[in-house]
């Protein structure tokens, strides 16, 4: 049944609406003994689901309610990022707890968090998002009237604090000797990774019908990359090797090009923490894996806009961020300027 479909239940004089939300079946009475007035309450109440609106289960707005309020919301508009929702939201939920009433979330309530979460060594994101969750959360919740703009007042989010980006990158090298420590299929999935300057997800989920050898190219639709643009990665090189060792491994009973075992592949942070001891390097994720693409793709000559076509970054901002110049890059450019090696594309008179 789909989300926010539901129906009316008689209980001795009083009718019950019952709906379907996620999967899980919610009841709430009417306090209505006409059916008239019971179907009017059952359409508000999936009104409510449909457009997200915030609403208290009883007494007080607590914490809980407002995250349930702006999940609905993030679902009902569609946005890729309610997938997370709830790993973001949990951080904050065990912290404050789910009863915590909103209005005890104010920015000293806020700055206390943040501040002994920093203390506990806890990755800047986690707190981040958290914090994020609460003044959207109370953002809507002024919207659609159930809290006064007052509430919201003094209350902000918390700017990214880039001096503690992960820097982790591989060289070619170490790309080669921690393939070597994977299993078959994990170790294709991270070769396309350090090749293409693909999201994990977007890697993840490729489909064979995303796969033309004829034309020798892979397309990605543009709804299915974060930046909302289709790419285009050419069956080539590394990349071009990986796509026939899946081919090989291909099964009719899978649409995904990489599985293990006939599974799709899912969380490896342990198989990759374990493969980055066998081969002696230091302990990466698989995001770093984006970042030594652009590293090495820039290492290779290649300019910013084939690299960005690869990775899909829009903006020069972002890309820079991922153009991590290491010492052994700046050693390089100081010989160059010293003339004593010559630079890309120039030949020695």
């Amino acid at each position: 049944m789909r989300r926010g479909s539901g129906s009316l239940i008689r209980r001795g004089r009083i009718w019950y609406a019952v709906v379907w939300e996620r999967g899980r079946q919610r009841r709430r009475s009417t306090g209505e003994t006409e059916r008239p007035k019971a179907e009017r309450f059952l359409r508000r109440w999936r009104a409510e689901i449909e457009l997200g609106v915030v609403r208290p289960k009883a007494g007080k707005l607590t914490l809980g309610d407002l995250l349930d309020g702006l999940e609905r919301d993030w679902r009902a508009r569609g946005l890729k990022s309610a997938r997370y929702f709830r790993w973001w939201a949990a951080p904050v939920l065990d912290w404050f707890g789910a009863d915590c009433p909103v209005d005890r979330l104010d920015p000293r309530a806020l700055e206390r968090y943040v501040l002994e979460r920093r203390r506990a060594g806890v990755p800047q994101n986690t707190y981040r998002l958290g914090v994020h969750l609460i003044v959207a959360g109370m953002a809507l919740a002024v919207r659609q009237g159930v809290l006064p703009s007052s509430a919201h007042t003094g209350i902000k989010g918390i700017p990214e604090d880039r001096s503690r980006a992960r820097q982790g990158f591989l060289a070619p090298e170490q790309i080669d000797r921690l393939l070597a420590a994977l299993e078959p299929a994990l170790a294709d999935l991270i070769e396309f990774l350090a090749y293409s300057g693909w999201r994990a997800s977007e890697a993840r989920g490729l489909l064979w019908r995303d796969v033309s050898v004829e034309t020798g190219e892979i397309r990605l639709g543009g709804g299915r990359t974060k930046e909302r643009r289709p790419r285009v990665l050419p069956i080539a090189g590394r990349i071009g090797q990986v796509i026939e060792r899946r081919r090989r491994e291909r099964r009719l009973d899978l649409r995904v090009v990489f599985h293990r075992d006939g599974r799709p592949i899912g969380d490896v942070r342990k198989s990759l923490a374990t493969a980055c001891q066998t081969a002696g390097i230091d302990r990466i994720g698989l995001h770093d894996l984006r970042r030594s693409f652009v590293r090495m793709a820039a290492e290779a000559g290649l300019d910013q806009a084939t690299i960005m076509a690869y990775t899909g970054h829009k903006s020069d901002e972002v890309f820079r961020r991922y153009r991590i110049v290491d010492l052994s890059s700046m050693r390089g450019a100081a010989e160059v300027l010293s003339g004593s090696r010559p630079a890309r594309g120039r030949r020695r008179k």
